[in-house]
């Protein structure tokens, strides 16, 4: 294996992989027209590593969401089972900890303060990077900043670290949401119908017909989807956002280059969690468990000899933990104390042999901004490379999907496949037993706080 010594890990919030240029999939021309996936430096590092077209995330919600890649465990093992109210667990023990007890340099620069260090995300990074000095009116009141903003802070610690082994992790939130295409340059509204407005429409009227109907309803859904493919929000500003963000990681790319760094960096290219755009009538993501916000585009730049390499195998952001410390040579010391539920990926990347890997989400859904204890729903999902398994705990309703047949999880065959929904609610049990058994931690009353008027300021709530 080629000796890397350092580390990048980036992560884009909320990108679906049909935003980059990479991946084969891409949404459909009159959704975006003219705007096209355009991203060339993220496809030079795919050209150059690994790129997986069947990752999973294990919650559609940002803290949640890292939580699993920073520690390779599942949500009921670090602790994050909400936006709200969690923190990491003390049992979890993160990336950046454990590269930092082996002698590198950790740094962080998140793009929202959906990665505020009270979900406890920072631990082992020497710089946890969430000050928000950009006050630009098209950015609410700082609680995100754009990626230009992040990306100058990162090139400046690099700068000051590039002679020492480094994890540094990039988290950029430009493509989130379009709350920031609702404002004029002077700050003002404009007048669009916004993401609240679509939603709540959504739930009144598109919903309700998919859940009678149990069909596609293609005229009605294409028709409906077009009303969020706005400038606001849709389609068309999340390829420009990703667009922006390929020109920054160009940026880091360069700096790599010039210094002669490029050849000895682990590169990890990966988004958190994808969106909806009205799919399944649903817009943002965190409400529902479908492959529109659990997979995600994940890429890894490293080993010899796999250049251009593109792997349709199941995979998940837990095991981007252990992937990245087999690649980087360093031997666990925790492994006993601390095991992940992630595995390796190295082995499948040469090409050998590897079992069948199955992958937990779960999200949970306050009944309201101003009802935060109680939730609407309680989902946790179990999905294989050709089911789709997923329990409502609050009402015990189910639903199963051929992902063969219907990627685009319109039917539920749970009657009709009784024997597998058998099997994979007996294997999803198992988990949730244990999930049931974990303590789950609980943010204090003053970082609750903290937490809820950051995610208002930004929407989330």
């Amino acid at each position: 294996m080629q000796k890397l010594r350092s580390i990048i890990l980036v992560t884009l919030d909320c990108v679906r992989s049909e935003a980059l240029s990479c991946y084969p999939e891409k949404f459909t021309w009159y959704q975006t027209f003219p705007v096209r996936a355009k991203t060339p430096d993220i496809a030079q590092i795919a050209q150059d590593g690994v790129t997986f077209t069947q990752a999973i995330c294990q919650a559609p919600f940002t803290p949640a969401s890292h939580a699993s890649i920073l520690t390779g465990l599942n949500p009921y093992n670090h602790g994050i089972r909400a936006m709200i109210g969690y923190k990491l667990s003390d049992c979890a023990r993160t990336l950046a900890e454990e590269l930092k007890e082996h002698g590198y340099r950790t740094a962080a620069f998140v793009g929202s303060h959906a990665l505020k260090s009270e979900y406890g995300l920072n631990r082992g990074f020497d710089v946890y990077d969430e000050s928000f000095e950009n006050r630009a009116k098209n950015w609410i009141l700082g609680y995100r900043r754009p990626a230009w903003e992040s990306t100058d802070r990162a090139l400046a610690w690099l700068n000051q670290h590039k002679q020492d082994n480094f994890f540094l992790f990039l988290h950029y939130f430009d493509a989130h949401d379009a709350v920031g295409a609702n404002l004029n340059h002077d700050g003002s509204e404009k007048a669009f119908l916004r993401r609240g407005e679509i939603a709540q429409v959504s739930k009144a009227f598109l919903r309700p017909i998919y859940e009678r109907s149990r069909k596609p309803l293609l005229p009605i859904r294409r028709l409906w989807e077009s009303i969020a493919n706005r400038k606001v929000y849709g389609r068309r500003f999340h390829l420009s956002k990703v667009r922006e963000l390929d020109a920054q990681i160009a940026r880091i790319l360069k700096f790599l280059s010039e210094e002669g760094l490029y050849g000895e960096t682990l590169i990890v290219i990966m988004a958190d969690h994808g969106d909806s755009f009205g799919e399944r009538g649903e817009f943002n993501h965190r409400e529902y468990l479908y492959d529109t916000t659990l997979r995600i585009p994940l890429i890894i730049k490293g080993l010899r000899n796999l250049s251009g390499k593109i792997l349709p195998q199941l995979v998940r952001s837990i095991d981007v933990y252990p992937t990245v410390l087999e690649m980087l040579g360093v031997q666990q010391r925790s492994g006993e104390d601390h095991p992940v539920d992630g595995v390796s990926l190295v082995r499948l990347m040469k090409g050998y042999p590897q079992g069948d890997l199955d992958a937990y989400s779960e999200t949970r859904h306050e009944v309201s901004a101003c009802d935060l204890r109680n939730w609407r729903s309680h989902l946790v999902s179990l999905r294989t490379g050709e089911w789709k398994l997923i329990i409502n705990r609050l009402n015990g309703l189910k639903e199963l999907y051929d992902l063969k047949r219907d990627p685009g999880e319109y039917e539920n065959v749970w009657v009709e496949h009784q024997d597998i929904a058998r099997q994979l609610e007996e294997e999803l049990q198992g988990m949730l037993d244990d999930a049931d058994m974990q303590q789950e931690s609980q943010m204090s009353h003053e970082e609750l706080g903290i937490i809820e008027e950051r995610l208002r300021g930004f929407g989330y709530l």
